[in-house]
């Protein structure tokens, strides 16, 4: 499998994908509830959950907003540096 292949995921957006799903779950928002409130497509944040999409800066405001966290805590939760509070997601050591 190759990066043409259109099944191929990078194992980095995968994991991105995985944390940004337990902070939207975590909150109790569907896909479509949290791409409503930042103003996207659901298919556009669906991409990026299930890691074919990597997030775009101007993408990650609006959702940090819509998810009521600031821009660099959603960044470093989805970096795998920081836990979100309200996700059981245990991925990021204590």
């Amino acid at each position: 499998m190759t990066r043409h292949d259109p099944t191929w995921r990078h194992p980095y957006q995968l994991q991105v994908g995985r944390r940004l799903i337990a902070v939207r779950e975590a909150r109790g928002l569907s896909r479509r509830a949290l791409a409503a409130q930042a103003g996207m497509h659901a298919s556009q944040l669906a991409l990026i959950e299930w890691g074919r999409h990597a997030p775009r800066p101007m993408t990650l405001r609006p959702l940090a907003a819509a998810l009521g966290l600031e821009h660099a805590t959603l960044v470093a939760i989805l970096a795998g540096v920081a836990r979100d509070p309200l996700s059981a997601s245990t991925d990021v050591p204590a």
